[in-house]
């Protein structure tokens, strides 16, 4: 239920602007409870707003529809699954959440994942100290996610319960977790003051740094100590990688020492290479040395490259070897001596990649007896993706790669010299990729052949009949789709033609969508208007009904906008009017459909249509939108409307919040939300009471992560008295 700033702006987004959605926006959905309020306004109308629940779906609007068409499987994924949150389907949601995590293990929403998980149990009606425990497993598998204040906060609450149920064993972990919590204010302290004043700050710094055993923290602590530049400082941090205990730590300050007194790291980093018993601490000090803007930094590294004993370490000595050396002859016959020697194909592949860089010539001849050897297909792969432009002139190399592509048994070296040749000169690649087209059996290969195709050989006869064939005769769809897409890319009236067929006369929506898409806005709109309108009222495919709206929207044409106005009044479904309403831009407004638009935010009992008509006008006439929201407000249409309030720009936002109603707002019970929105508001009003409300809230408030959001408004501040309060909370935690 938090994720504050994020969560809010995307929200509001959705709601009042016409934004559009990246797939990141996927940290936006939360469940928000509407609580009883009293808004004083200046005109002194009092606003009260009941009870009621609020399921945020920011997704939903999504008027751009590239993103929509083509919005990866692992955010859908999760967002099925959150839905399950969002209607308390406690264990629906825990279901599909380890489901997800099975089918996408490498998603960067995993913790997201395992923190709902989580929270679904505790709802479900595990026992506190099960709960308790869970988030505690969460902290521990996942220490940096942005998820773990709000799992130690639930932590606290759930001790608490045990404690006062006579279970004493669990006051010393919530008083740690007391403890951590301090510590990661007194941290965002640190943050927010910057650097600006070492003499006081750095002090503070490096004796948090001392006394806490939280690596965590002492791993942020590293961070801002190399902020400072003075010798203080860098001593500090050469003092962490002789002394810490955690080697994760130690990396993090050998990543920035290296610039800092660079004669000093090189002893360091030769020690650490040489004689380091952890090969991670041996990486990361050649993984630094380039950084050392000195000779012996890359004579180390070549050294490491000859004779280190230790493949994974050679590898990252082979990565940093800098282009100006791999220029020297000398480094063309000792990458091809690891290529050739080596037995670790990491590193034989790391050798090419670096011998790319380098700008002699005999790279090439290097690559071209990798191609012919019997080298692993991963290592010929990657000679494969080095070939340049000029490479690929050459009539050895081109025989060499046609051969792969039509005798090779690793689809992965026949991709990628397909690939390769799509930086060749078009009239040669054209003569192959049209070859594979007819000829070759694998789809994924004729994908990149028809994406390499040049324009003009796409323009032939021979080319048109080619992809016509694919379209109406292929199985596999993923090859007509790239065959639509190809088709759009040339301006000629068989192309549109072929699409516009697709639209038509196709059965497969999925292909349908596609070609919809790939309308070129210059194409003859009479062609396809037909079908559109058929498609959006009589078809049963929501889809693609939605692809047609959007296709519509492209075109500036008064039929277009006549009918993108129809569905919007006269259309059965309303989540296809919801689209058209998405799909409005200024150019399709008219002050007719503003009125109709207006009937529908002040009327309707869809509260997505309301939003998304409240949205549409906003564009328009702002003047007519604020007019309607603080109608709604004020007649309680649709409680939701208080998230949107209380980020309205302008005129709007001083008139519904004061000062006093923000910070009461802050101490009330209610939730996170709002409190974190409300600090933002009171940064931005400028006002000395605000910051004297900030100051209050990041010393008193009970919830760490409400403390936090006003250290950081305070750090933005830039006021000394806001600094002065920031060292005092730094120096009481």
């Amino acid at each position: 239920m938090r994720k504050l700033r994020t969560a809010i702006t995307v929200f509001i987004i959705a709601i009042f602007t016409s934004g559009m959605f990246a797939d990141h926006a996927w940290t936006a959905q939360k469940r928000l409870h509407i609580f009883p309020l009293k808004l004083r306004m200046a005109d002194n109308v009092s606003l009260n707003l009941t009870d009621g629940k609020l399921s945020v779906d920011p997704f939903s609007n999504q008027n751009n529809p590239v993103i929509s068409y083509l919005q990866n499987e692992d955010s859908k994924a999760y967002r099925a699954a959150y839905k399950n949150i969002l209607n308390e389907k406690w264990q629906d949601a825990i279901d599909a959440l380890e489901e997800f995590k099975k089918d996408f293990p490498k998603s960067r929403r995993l913790s997201s994942a395992d923190y709902w998980i989580c929270y679904s149990k505790e709802k479900l009606g595990y026992t506190a100290e099960q709960a308790f425990d869970m988030y505690e497993e969460f902290i521990e598998k996942y220490p940096t996610s942005s998820w773990v204040d709000d799992a130690r906060s639930n932590m606290i609450s759930l001790g608490s319960e045990l404690i006062q149920a006579g279970n004493k064993e669990y006051e010393a972990r919530v008083r740690n977790l007391r403890r951590d919590s301090d510590e990661s204010l007194a941290l965002a302290a640190l943050y927010a003051l910057g650097t600006d004043d070492e003499e006081n700050v750095l002090p503070q710094v490096i004796g948090m740094y001392d006394n806490t055993g939280n690596s965590r923290i002492r791993r942020e602590l590293v961070y801002i100590i190399a902020r400072f530049d003075s010798d203080k400082a860098t001593d500090k941090l050469f003092d962490i990688i002789r002394n810490d205990p955690d080697v994760e730590i130690k990396k993090t300050a050998i990543h920035h020492i290296s610039e800092k007194g660079p004669e000093k790291f090189l002893t360091l980093a030769t020690e650490l290479i040489w004689n380091a018993k952890d090969a991670e601490l041996t990486r990361a000090a050649v993984y630094a040395l380039p950084r050392i803007k000195l000779k012996e930094s890359q004579e180390l590294l070549v050294d490491v490259v000859k004779n280190h004993n230790d493949a994974d370490v050679r590898t990252a000595a082979v990565h940093m070897v800098s282009g100006n050396r791999m220029s020297d002859p000398e480094m063309i016959g000792v990458m091809e001596n690891v290529i050739f020697d080596s037995k670790d194909i990491e590193l034989k592949k790391t050798a090419i990649y670096a011998l790319n860089n380098s700008k002699r010539p005999e790279k090439t001849e290097v690559f071209l007896n990798v191609l012919k050897s019997g080298e692993d297909a991963a290592v010929k792969t990657s000679a494969v993706h080095c070939l340049s432009k000029s490479d690929l002139k050459d009539p050895e190399m081109q025989k060499v790669l046609e051969n792969i592509i039509f005798n090779a048994e690793d689809i992965e070296l026949q991709k990628a010299a397909v690939y390769s040749l799509t930086r060749a000169d078009e009239k040669e690649r054209d003569v192959i990729f049209v070859h594979i087209l007819k000829s070759h059996e694998n789809s994924e290969l004729q994908k990149i052949a028809i994406e390499g195709l040049s324009k003009e050989t796409m323009q032939s006869e021979e080319s048109i009949k080619i992809l016509e064939s694919i379209l109406f005769n292929d199985s596999n769809t993923e090859l007509q789709k790239t065959a639509i897409y190809s088709l759009s890319r040339i301006y000629t009236p068989q192309a549109v033609k072929l699409i516009s067929d697709v639209v038509r006369n196709h059965d497969d929506p999925e292909l349908k969508k596609a070609a919809l898409y790939s309308i070129p806005q210059w194409s003859t709109f009479k062609t396809i208007f037909p079908a559109l309108n058929e498609i959006i009222f009589k078809g049963s495919d929501r889809e693609l009904q939605e692809a047609a709206i959007y296709t519509l929207a492209r075109f500036d044409k008064e039929e277009a906008n006549k009918l993108i106005a129809n569905v919007i009044t006269e259309h059965e479904d309303p989540k296809i009017k919801l689209t058209a309403l998405y799909a409005l831009s200024e150019g399709n407004m008219t002050d007719e459909l503003v009125e109709d638009l207006e009937s529908i935010a002040l009327l309707s009992v869809n509260i997505d249509l309301q939003r998304a008509a409240l949205n549409s006008i906003m564009n328009y006439d702002k003047k007519k939108y604020n007019e309607i929201l603080v109608r709604l407000i004020k007649e309680k249409k649709d409680d939701s409307l208080i998230m949107g309030a209380l980020q309205i720009p302008g005129e709007l936002g001083p008139i519904l919040f004061t000062i006093d109603y923000l910070e009461n707002l802050i101490f009330s019970k209610e939730k996170s939300e709002y409190k974190e929105q409300a600090i933002y508001l009171l940064e931005n009003k400028g006002k000395e009471e605000g910051l004297d409300v900030l100051i209050k809230v990041a010393k008193t408030h009970e919830d760490t992560k409400i403390r936090k959001a006003a250290v950081m408004a305070l750090g933005r501040s830039k006021n000394p008295k806001a600094k002065a309060a920031l060292l005092e909370i730094i120096k009481k935690h």
